[in-house]
């Protein structure tokens, strides 16, 4: 059984107007639904570059998870800009925010409907119906004269504490670095999936008690940059897992609390009772990093 951590997703749109480039008007921010192939898009499944196009239209069919392309397409902007990460301490959560511009006159009429993709209306990662401030839905209308922009907000929620049990050990799990936009604290600078990639820092074991979840733990660390077995991610699961190593090179001593890294999320753990770890031991940790719609 692997060593589990969940966080949930979040997101939401954002509709301004502009005219000769200046804000005239614009929406609050509303909710969308990340669909089945978006989530899976997080796993590894499908188009990584799933936040390229915007695809707007008409169509007042409210969105479904299984739903991969807008109903009524009107328009699409395109950018390959990455996003842009920060945290939002008060909250606890890593934000996620792009924004794109069309051209004056490309969308033009009412819109009620939204999305991101892989393309220009298709392989959709979420899906949105146009609300209004009290949850109605709402429609938006762009003028010939006119610029439509829009931004997209993905809030990834880091949880609070909870336990677990594995091989007779109590783990107390929490978010680690959560304050930290980068390196292996919270952050999503390269390729917006969930993966277990090669991390300074990224997998270890440390001496000393779980620490506040804006640190490391305490005590003495001891690291590996990379998983030893990477598990292949299985559609509709929403979770990957992997297997970190540490043989007879290593002489770990007592082991208190441990390490991890996923994607945007990075993880501490406390072990109870500890482990005692010799240089004639190989010892294995199984981790996994699960993800939710919040």
């Amino acid at each position: 059984m692997p060593l589990g951590a969940v966080a949930t997703l979040k997101g939401e749109y954002c509709f301004t107007v502009l005219k000769r480039g200046v804000p005239v008007r614009a929406t609050g921010f509303f909710p969308n639904l990340i669909t089945n192939a978006g989530m899976d898009m997080l796993g590894g499944i499908g188009p990584s570059s799933w936040y390229t196009y915007l695809p707007v239209g008409t169509s007042t069919v409210a969105p479904q998870n299984t739903d991969t392309h807008l109903t009524n397409w009107m328009a699409s902007a395109y950018s390959a800009s990455p996003f842009v990460n920060v945290i939002d301490t008060t909250h606890r959560q890593l934000v996620l925010t792009k924004t794109w511009t069309f051209s004056e006159g490309q969308a033009v009429g009412v819109i009620r409907e939204v999305g991101v993709g892989a393309v220009s209306n298709g392989q959709l990662f979420s899906k949105a119906a146009l609300l209004d401030f009290r949850g109605i839905p709402s429609v938006f209308e762009v003028f010939a004269d006119e610029q439509l922009q829009v931004t997209y907000r993905l809030r990834i929620q880091q949880p609070d504490d909870y336990t677990g049990v594995v091989n007779q050990h109590t783990f107390l799990v929490r978010p680690r670095l959560s304050a930290q936009p980068s390196g292996n604290g919270w952050s999503w600078l390269g390729t917006p999936i969930f993966a277990f990639g090669s991390v300074s820092g990224g997998y270890g074991v440390y001496s000393g008690g779980i620490g506040v979840h804006t640190s490391n733990p305490l005590g003495n660390g001891v690291f590996v940059s990379s998983a030893s077995v990477v598990d292949p991610y299985v559609a509709g699961s929403y979770t990957r897992t992997a297997t970190v190593t540490f043989g007879i090179s290593y002489s770990l001593g007592v082991i208190k609390s441990l390490v991890w890294c996923c994607g945007p999320t990075s993880w501490q753990a406390s072990l109870d009772p500890p482990l005692l770890h010799t240089n004639e031991d190989i010892l294995t940790f199984k981790f996994s990093v699960s993800w939710a719609r919040g």
